[in-house]
Formats: structure tokens, sequence, C-alpha cells
């Protein structure tokens, strides 16, 4: 896989699960209860905001998945998952603009 390649799955993945943090329910409603339990919905602190903001999510995953590439603990496991995710992302993308 070329690093190109690697980097469209990164950010694709990196998007998909900050969008399930901020904005989804996920399953079994894991996100939402996840959500209410630390209080996002009041966003009344600097975290809480950060948690209800999908690029603040997407910034520190980014940095996440970033730095495991960095040091080389990336395993062709994480890449498959990654992979899937991304996948997911472009289908959601897709759901949403062209219906």
């Amino acid at each position: 896989m070329t690093d190109g390649l690697r980097f469209v799955i990164a950010a694709l993945a990196v998007y998909r699960v900050a969008r399930m943090i901020a904005a989804e329910d996920g399953p079994f409603d894991a996100f939402s209860r996840a959500r209410h339990r630390f209080g996002i919905e009041t966003q009344a602190t600097w975290w809480q905001r950060g948690f209800a903001c999908i690029a603040c999510i997407s910034f520190w995953l980014g940095l996440f998945v970033a730095a495991l590439y960095g040091f080389g603990l990336v395993q062709p496991w994480m890449e498959w998952v990654m992979f899937g995710l991304a996948l997911s992302c472009v289908s959601v993308v897709l759901m949403r603009k062209v219906g």
C-alpha cells in the first residue's frame, strides 16, 4: 500500500470515528449514552464543547494515528480496521450527499 493511500484511509477513518463520537447514536446507543453520561449536551466546559465538535475530536484522533505511524506501532490488523472505517465514512458521506 502506498503512503498516499494510507493517508487517505487514515484520514477517512479518523473522520468516521470523530463523527460517531460527536454526532451519532452508535450501536446500542453507546455513543449517545456516553455523551449523556459526560454531560456533553450542556457544553459547559471546554472539554464538553470539544467532544461535541467533529473537528476537535478529529484533531486529537489525527495526532494519535500520526503518532502510531510515526513510532511504527501500526499493525496490519489496525490498517484493516482503518480500511473498514474509511469505507464506512465514504458510504455515510455518499448517503448524506446523494440521498
